[in-house]
């Protein structure tokens, strides 16, 4: 089905599929079986880990999508003249 990739402390696994979709797995959820693990519920029951690219287009989507806020004014008003 695939590999694990990464043990994440003891309660979850990454878990990439021969397509490289990686899915997070909680341990609970494996068991052990001589020098393989077994997967007791369907992959798709588990949140898929967005890839480097996935991560990076919703960083520049959100990016774009506060390009006004994030510019500062064109214009800065100076002091008010104080009339004496």
């Amino acid at each position: 089905m695939g590999n694990v990739i990464k043990e994440n402390g003891t309660q979850n696994v990454l878990m990439e599929t021969e397509e490289g979709t990686t899915y997070r797995i909680p341990m609970e959820k494996l068991t052990r079986h001589d020098t393989h693990w077994v997967l007791n519920d369907p992959v798709g029951h588990f949140p898929a880990v967005p890839s480097e690219q996935e991560m990076q287009a919703r960083v520049d989507d959100m990016s774009a999508d506060s390009f006004p806020a994030s510019d500062p004014p064109s214009f800065t008003p100076g002091k008010p003249d104080i009339e004496r």
